[in-house]
């Protein structure tokens, strides 16, 4: 080696073996360095070379001295050719390879995280790396179908399933973008509330399957008379609504209306049977009846429940007056909840009349709201309370109430029957029996002499559950009555089908005894119920001449002011002490 000057071996700081006895002196520890100052002739490298003899260790410590010069000299020489070597070459090399990585690895990966990320707005460039490509083209699959996926799911949580029409969120949607859109050009739309009268029966009678059939139908019939920039959209159950913003007047609404009202009623038949399906309409108005979503979704809701509540099949305007109602109705909802807590209910009770011994044998129980500054009559409440579902909670505090009472009568000797009357919402409920077995178990009463008065809108509810639980009652003993027979959904079926033990007739049809169609009324009534073996009570006997009527016509029992209108507990229980002296 030419730069290798000499190179000597020393046992501790003896040399044992040396080329050159020039250095064999041992110098001080050095490095061989490159640098430019303080250069000596000479520089040293030193090592350990470690043996064993015998087991026992030995280090020697060897010395390679270098000349400088030379060393020098050479990386002069040759800078140029170890720059590139060492320096450019590399750099180059690493560039490139950094470029190359980055143009076919790390950029096509950005690209497809990007793609991921960034909900795949713009799809990746194919690659030449077959694994890459692989990688690339199995997740821009995955994301177009997944793209695609919720793009069927956004509509469909926007549409109908069963009509195909939109839903509540898309009107929702729609009706705000509408709003903002008739602001900036100071303009109206109209909002329609359509709701199929008497639905319930239609599918409890014909079947959910005819139920469906129907809407359908509707929703097309309502589709086919708008145009394109209308919107109609179904939010549950037998209710639509529609956004009429190409129609700028009350008449040509109307017209409108006339159009889906009446096609609505002459095209739907289904399976050759012509429906003659009717629907009521609340309308709400923009900006007049309101400038807000939950406004114009407020009143027109306000709308729709006052054309039914006007005898259905009807249309009506929203008016402030009908808001005013509505918050009545909000208020007195409120003080009766209150008035259950504060204990302001009563029950009066009503003598049910013997025709023929005239003698008191029952008694309806009636609740009056004694509020603060005078009682509130039930004709007023209790319709309320049937609509806001509070009738559930208020006729078990009824029941309850009056089995005391009936105990009350029983550790008398008062030898009565107690008639109850119960909302179908209640009845139809589907823990009624339980809940009233419970308390007649838990109050000790006779259950042969107490007797629950329905209406016939129960029959309005499912057949097969209210058939259990009527049968349910007959087998603990309990009579049933029908009130107010002839008013409402009365059906000879009916009679047939359910195990009704009393009708009642009402006092409408009692009032006009002396007219011909009266008379035939009653007598048809009852000459049925007879021939049924169905008890009869006839109620609001005012007159004598009422009373003499039925009697002659046997009908069993009565109930009226002829006898007593309705009385205070206490009081009633003196009527009819009074009555057996």
């Amino acid at each position: 080696n030419k730069y290798l000057s000499g190179i000597t071996l020393y046992d501790k700081n003896k040399p044992i073996l040396y080329t050159s006895r020039k250095f064999i002196d041992k110098p001080s520890d050095t490095a061989l360095t490159f640098g430019d100052n303080n250069i000596e002739d000479f520089q040293h490298l030193k090592s350990v070379i470690t043996c064993y003899s015998n087991w026992d260790k030995k280090e020697y410590e060897l010395i390679l001295t270098l000349d400088s010069k030379k060393v020098k000299s050479f990386f002069n020489k040759n800078f140029i050719e170890y720059f590139l070597v060492f320096v450019l070459y590399p750099a180059v090399l690493f560039v490139l390879i950094g470029y190359l990585f980055s143009r076919f690895i790390f950029t096509p990966l950005q690209e497809l995280k990007d793609y991921t990320t960034e909900e795949g707005v713009i799809i990746p460039p194919s690659t030449k790396i077959t694994e890459l490509e692989d990688l690339r083209a199995s997740t821009v699959d995955a994301f177009e179908r997944l793209k695609e996926e919720r793009k069927e799911l956004f509509k469909l949580s926007r549409t109908d399933a069963l009509t195909s029409i939109g839903n509540r969120y898309y009107l929702n949607e729609q009706l705000e973008l509408l709003i903002t859109d008739m602001d900036r050009r100071k303009q109206s739309f109209f909002l329609l509330f359509i709701d199929i009268d008497n639905f319930k029966s239609v599918n409890d009678s014909l079947g959910h399957h005819i139920g469906d059939e129907v809407l359908i139908s509707v929703a097309n019939i309502i589709k086919d008379e708008l145009r394109e920039d209308d919107i109609v959209a179904r939010i549950g159950g037998d209710e639509f609504i529609v956004l009429v913003n190409t129609v700028n007047t009350d008449e040509k609404l109307e017209r409108l209306i006339d159009i889906i009202s009446r096609n609505i009623n002459q095209k739907i038949i289904i399976d050759d049977v012509h429906m003659h399906t009717t629907v009521s309409i609340g309308i709400a108005k923009y900006p007049g009846d309101g400038t807000t979503l939950e406004t114009l979704l407020q009143r027109g809701d306000i709308a729709l429940f006052k054309s039914k509540e006007l005898g259905k099949n009807k249309h009506v305007y929203f008016n402030t007056s009908m808001l005013d109602e509505a918050l009545y109705l909000i208020e007195l909802n409120k003080d009766m909840v209150i008035a259950l807590e504060n204990d302001e209910y009563e029950l009066y009770y009503q003598p049910q009349v013997d025709i023929k011994s005239n003698q008191i044998v029952g008694a309806e129980a009636l609740i009056r709201w004694n509020k603060a500054g005078g009682q509130i009559s039930p004709v007023e409440f209790i319709p309320v309370a049937e609509k806001s579902g509070f009738i559930i909670e208020l006729g078990w505090w009824i029941i309850t109430a009056a089995l005391k009472e009936k105990v009350l009568w029983e550790n008398q000797g008062l030898d009565l029957t107690m008639s109850i009357n119960i909302a179908a919402k209640q009845f139809a409920d589907t823990n009624f029996y339980d809940n009233f077995k419970f308390y007649v178990n838990k109050f000790k009463v006779n259950p042969l002499q107490i007797t629950l008065e329905i209406t016939e809108y129960i029959f309005l509810y499912e057949e097969t559950e209210l058939i259990n639980t009527f049968n349910k009652l007959k087998e603990l003993g309990v009579s049933i009555s029908l009130d107010d027979f002839g008013t409402g959904y009365s059906s000879l079926s009916y009679i047939k089908h359910f195990p009704i033990d009393t009708i009642k007739i009402d006092k409408s049809f009692v009032d006009a005894y002396d007219t011909t169609a009266g008379e035939v009324f009653l007598e048809t009534i009852i000459s049925m119920a007879i021939s049924l073996e169905i008890d009869l009570v006839a109620e609001g006997v005012e007159e004598q001449a009422q009373l003499d009527f039925l009697n002659k016509r046997y009908c069993s029992k009565y109930q009226g002011y002829l006898c007593s209108k309705p009385l205070p507990a206490k009081d009633f229980r003196t009527l009819y002490t009074d009555s057996l002296k």
